[in-house]
């Protein structure tokens, strides 16, 4: 019996320890759980507070760099660089601070960053070229704002990119050992003059991704482009918008579906794909000639964009409904898979011209010669797919033809700009008086 009641005894505290033993994994993992939990829900909650932050910086320091541009247009003088720079730091400063960012300026370890990019939000090197690597991009406060020639506002850097750092304190988790963690963000803000409600002859509302050959065209029964020897008379009407405008005077920009130049979709690279280009324009500028990529797109989704720019009675100009937008029109293709130089020979034995060395062929991803940029009060847009009736018929000329999926574009030509030169939508005069526009992009 003692035996029997000893080895009962025994066994007791066996039992005990495995019980302390489940608890004790279970209380571990409950804490990890609760710990997860709460400090899941303040890193997302300081993750939000450091990227309105990173917002706040890039739409500060964007908002200065155009603001010295207007500046100088309207009294003639404008900060140096380094009085820009550290002005554009203190306000990146500012605005971090009040949402417990570190601070941005260069050299000190843990700190946040910020870069000059262009107008589509390129990181800019010193010396103002675009790259893709912060080790090689100026930064705000290094004494400095890159000079920026093409797709900036006037001649400066356009925008800043802001890399948000925010340490916070943890709750659970520093009872195993992880004190502080630190919530990363990222935005780019680039700045511009505003486009105009009016749209008027000497400022565009819109560059559109589309382009049309110089000379004038038509479809075939295949729906292929079939071009005249006869340039288009550009303007054909009076070059000032308005009641003069008329279906005896409109023209019709043909949308063939196949051949190269039927309806060149370009990428101007702000915007992911042909519809968000249309909706969301880009701004430019844009210097030419210049060899521009196509890039896919439908034509049966953008219909409805480009009538943002149009009214609804077809063959009448309605005043502030008929939008003036600029058109790129080319001279030659190119079938590479490197853009084109500038300068590239080009033979024009035939029409559409080919740079040297390519094989002639349409399709996405060719590269067009944009040799000027038509200022187009766009009437309306038949691109959804079987418009054969309206664009084969008045108002407008020429009739393009071909079959029923022909599309075309119908308005009036206004004024050609000629290269060399450089084009923007509607940016405005600068002065005191031109509005200034300020957008996230990234």
């Amino acid at each position: 019996m003692h035996e029997g009641v000893d080895t009962m005894h025994s066994r007791r505290p066996r039992t005990s320890g495995q019980t302390l033993v489940v608890f004790a994994i279970g209380l571990v993992a409950i804490v990890g759980m609760v710990g997860l939990i709460i400090d899941g829900g303040n890193a997302y909650a300081q993750q939000r507070n450091s990227q309105n932050g990173a917002d706040s910086v890039a739409k500060a320091g964007a908002t200065l760099l155009v603001r010295s541009v207007m500046g100088a247009a309207a009294t003639g003088t404008s900060p140096t660089v380094g009085q820009l720079d550290a002005a554009v730091l203190a306000a990146a400063n500012a605005a971090g601070s009040a949402h417990g960012l570190q601070p941005f300026n260069p050299g000190v370890a843990g700190n946040s960053s910020a870069y000059y990019t262009d107008i589509l939000g390129t990181l800019l090197t010193p010396g103002g070229a675009t790259t893709a690597s912060v080790a090689t991009a100026a930064q705000v406060g290094s004494g400095a704002v890159p000079t920026c020639t093409t797709n900036c506002v006037g001649g400066r850097a356009a925008g800043v990119a802001a890399f948000g750092e925010r340490p916070f304190g943890t709750l659970i988790a520093r009872i195993a050992g992880f004190n502080t963690f630190t919530a990363s963000a990222r935005a780019t803000a680039v700045g511009g003059y505003a486009p105009g409600t009016d749209c008027v002859t000497t400022g565009a509302c819109v560059i559109l991704p589309i382009t049309f050959a110089t000379n004038m065209g038509t479809c075939t029964g295949t729906n292929s482009s079939s071009f005249g020897t006869v340039p288009w008379p550009w303007p054909i009407q009076p070059n000032v918008v308005g009641p003069a405008y008329n279906g005896v005077n409109e023209s019709i920009l043909a949308v063939c579906g196949n051949a190269q130049g039927a309806f060149g979709f370009l990428d101007f690279g702000c915007a992911p794909n042909i519809q968000q280009q249309i909706a969301n324009p880009c701004s430019g500028p844009i210097t030419f000639p210049i060899w521009l990529q196509t890039q896919p797109g439908n034509t049966n989704a953008v219909e409805n964009e480009l009538n943002r720019y149009a009214g609804t009675i077809v063959g009448t100009y309605e005043s502030g409904l008929d939008k003036v937008v600029f058109i790129p029109f080319f001279d030659a293709i190119c079938s590479s898979r490197n853009t084109p130089a500038v300068n590239a020979p080009i033979d024009t034995t035939t029409y559409p011209g080919v740079c040297v060395g390519s094989n002639p062929g349409g399709g996405n991803n060719i590269y067009y010669h944009i040799k000027y940029f038509l200022s187009f009060a766009l009437d309306h847009a038949y691109v959804q797919g079987n418009n054969n009736p309206p664009c084969n018929a008045a108002p407008g000329t020429p009739i393009p033809g071909g079959n029923g999926g022909t599309g075309c574009l119908k308005g009036w030509g206004v004024e050609v700009s000629y290269g060399p030169g450089t084009v923007s939508a509607n940016p405005g005069p600068g002065g005191a008086g031109s509005p200034l526009r300020i957008q996230l992009i990234k």
